[in-house]
Protein backbone atom coordinates (compact mmCIF):
# COMPACT_ATOMS: atom_id res chain seq x y z
CA UNK A 1 0.00 0.00 0.00
CA UNK A 2 1.54 3.43 -0.76
CA UNK A 3 1.10 5.94 1.82
CA UNK A 4 -0.69 8.95 0.84
CA UNK A 5 -2.12 6.76 -2.35
CA UNK A 6 -3.80 3.82 -1.41
CA UNK A 7 -7.02 4.82 0.70
CA UNK A 8 -7.22 8.11 -0.46
CA UNK A 9 -9.38 10.29 -2.80
CA UNK A 10 -7.35 12.11 -5.54
CA UNK A 11 -8.16 15.10 -4.51
CA UNK A 12 -7.15 14.07 -0.54
CA UNK A 13 -3.83 12.79 -1.19
CA UNK A 14 -0.33 13.13 -2.13
CA UNK A 15 -2.06 14.28 -6.20
CA UNK A 16 -4.42 16.44 -4.31
CA UNK A 17 -1.35 19.10 -2.49
CA UNK A 18 -1.05 17.03 0.74
CA UNK A 19 2.06 15.28 2.81
CA UNK A 20 2.00 12.52 4.90
CA UNK A 21 4.68 11.58 7.10
CA UNK A 22 6.52 8.64 5.27
CA UNK A 23 9.10 6.41 6.63
CA UNK A 24 12.49 5.78 4.06
CA UNK A 25 10.45 2.32 3.12
CA UNK A 26 7.63 4.08 2.44
CA UNK A 27 9.35 6.44 -0.20
CA UNK A 28 11.18 3.34 -1.38
CA UNK A 29 7.62 1.69 -2.43
CA UNK A 30 6.61 4.03 -4.63
CA UNK A 31 7.85 3.06 -8.72
CA UNK A 32 10.10 5.09 -10.33
CA UNK A 33 8.69 7.12 -12.99
CA UNK A 34 9.94 6.75 -16.58
CA UNK A 35 10.55 10.02 -19.10
CA UNK A 36 10.72 9.89 -22.16
CA UNK A 37 12.48 12.61 -23.78
CA UNK A 38 13.35 12.79 -28.01
CA UNK A 39 13.81 9.01 -27.29
CA UNK A 40 15.77 9.53 -23.99
CA UNK A 41 14.54 7.12 -21.34
CA UNK A 42 15.52 8.84 -18.03
CA UNK A 43 14.42 6.80 -14.87
CA UNK A 44 13.15 9.04 -12.14
CA UNK A 45 13.68 7.21 -8.76
CA UNK A 46 10.69 7.96 -5.79
CA UNK A 47 13.83 9.43 -3.69
CA UNK A 48 14.06 12.30 -6.35
CA UNK A 49 10.12 12.98 -6.80
CA UNK A 50 8.76 12.78 -3.68
CA UNK A 51 10.34 15.47 -1.33
CA UNK A 52 10.03 15.35 2.24
CA UNK A 53 10.71 18.66 4.74
CA UNK A 54 12.26 19.43 7.43
CA UNK A 55 9.79 18.70 9.77
CA UNK A 56 9.18 15.12 8.40
CA UNK A 57 6.19 15.78 5.91
CA UNK A 58 6.55 14.34 2.41
CA UNK A 59 5.04 15.32 -0.55
CA UNK A 60 4.74 15.13 -4.23
CA UNK A 61 7.48 17.10 -6.10
CA UNK A 62 5.68 17.35 -9.33
CA UNK A 63 2.50 18.02 -10.92
CA UNK A 64 0.80 17.95 -14.72
CA UNK A 65 0.34 20.66 -16.74
CA UNK A 66 -2.81 20.57 -16.91
CA UNK A 67 -4.25 21.32 -20.44
CA UNK A 68 -1.18 22.73 -21.74
CA UNK A 69 0.44 19.96 -23.64
CA UNK A 70 3.52 22.64 -25.13
CA UNK A 71 6.35 21.03 -22.64
CA UNK A 72 7.43 19.29 -20.01
CA UNK A 73 9.05 20.42 -16.70
CA UNK A 74 11.54 18.75 -14.75
CA UNK A 75 12.18 20.90 -11.71
CA UNK A 76 15.12 20.99 -8.97
CA UNK A 77 12.96 18.03 -7.57
CA UNK A 78 13.95 15.52 -10.15
CA UNK A 79 17.64 17.76 -11.59
CA UNK A 80 18.94 17.28 -8.02
CA UNK A 81 19.81 13.58 -8.51
CA UNK A 82 21.49 14.29 -11.99
CA UNK A 83 23.86 16.23 -13.65
CA UNK A 84 22.26 18.41 -16.20
CA UNK A 85 23.88 20.20 -18.82
CA UNK A 86 22.47 22.57 -20.90
CA UNK A 87 23.02 22.92 -24.33
CA UNK A 88 21.69 26.71 -25.47
CA UNK A 89 23.02 26.16 -28.98
CA UNK A 90 21.73 23.00 -30.08
CA UNK A 91 18.29 23.29 -28.49
CA UNK A 92 19.42 20.12 -25.95
CA UNK A 93 19.23 19.10 -22.04
CA UNK A 94 21.81 15.91 -21.00
CA UNK A 95 21.25 13.78 -18.13
CA UNK A 96 24.17 11.99 -16.13
CA UNK A 97 24.11 10.76 -12.43
CA UNK A 98 25.31 13.29 -10.01
CA UNK A 99 28.41 12.05 -8.45
CA UNK A 100 29.90 15.06 -6.95
CA UNK A 101 26.86 15.47 -4.40
CA UNK A 102 26.09 14.22 -0.82
CA UNK A 103 23.74 11.18 -1.92
CA UNK A 104 19.51 11.96 -1.60
CA UNK A 105 19.47 8.16 0.39
CA UNK A 106 20.31 9.90 3.05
Amino acid sequence: SLTGVCGQTYSGGLFGGYSFVMSKEEIEAFPSVTVVLSGVTLMIPPRLYLTTDNTGYTSLGMSDNGNDTSGTILGDTVMRGFQVVFDRRNDRVGFGPASHCRSYDE
